[in-house]
């Protein structure tokens, strides 16, 4: 349960560090929007991992 949890937190972090990347390139730099793009991802991030911690923790052994 725990592997299968950090494994999807640490791609969700990989994901955001790639779109903070890019959002730092990008001509105008990096805006409010950008920032609540990354927010959001933490967020559903979050969600992804508990779901997934839930669910392989309710199956039978």
């Amino acid at each position: 349960m725990y592997l299968w949890g950090g494994i999807t937190f640490g791609l969700g972090m990989a994901l955001i560090l790639i779109e903070y990347i890019i959002a730092k390139k990008k001509k105008e730099g990096f805006t409010r929007t950008d920032g609540r793009r990354i927010w959001g991802l933490f967020w559903v991030t979050l969600f992804v991992t508990g779901l997934v911690m839930v669910l392989i923790w309710m199956t039978p052994d």
